[in-house]
């Protein structure tokens, strides 16, 4: 269901569109397609505040996770692109360049955990049995690679 402006019979200008998903779409629209700063609210729970280009999420914007996570930065054709920084649910912080999605080449990593050890369970095998952990990686594709320094 949408509720906005039209022109020639399609979407143009402000509105909204509830998607028979649950999903909803506020914001600019042009020639039928989302483009400029809006929000998309997931039936999931997630979140999205930033900018749209034909349709796709383009350019600053930020992604609010139900499971806790944040990630704030660039887009490139709907998915996380360019600079941006990931804020885990489990108190972690990833910054550097996304690309198709994914953590691609050198990255900070770092955790303000005062009570627990700093963990990657995800990636390679490394515990930093410290409170505050700075580390410096590379990174391809989503997978660690080389040393980091802590």
């Amino acid at each position: 269901m949408y509720d906005g402006e039209w022109k020639n019979g399609v979407r143009n200008g402000t509105g909204k569109l509830i998607y028979a998903t649950g999903n909803t779409y506020e914001g600019p629209w042009v020639e039928g397609k989302q483009h400029g700063e809006g929000i998309f609210r997931f039936a999931s729970g997630n979140r999205y505040e930033g900018q749209y280009a034909n349709h796709l999420k383009q350019g600053y914007g930020i992604m609010y996770y139900a499971n806790g996570n944040l990630y704030k930065g660039g887009w490139h054709k709907g998915v996380k692109g360019g600079q941006g920084k990931l804020h885990t649910s489990e108190g972690n912080t990833f910054e550097g360049v996304f690309e198709d999605g994914k953590k691609n080449g050198e990255f900070k990593i770092y955790s303000d955990l005062e009570e627990h050890p700093f963990c990657f369970p995800k990636y390679k095998s490394a515990v930093y049995e410290m409170d505050k952990m700075e580390d410096s990686s590379t990174w391809w594709r989503e997978y660690r690679e080389g040393v980091g320094a802590a």
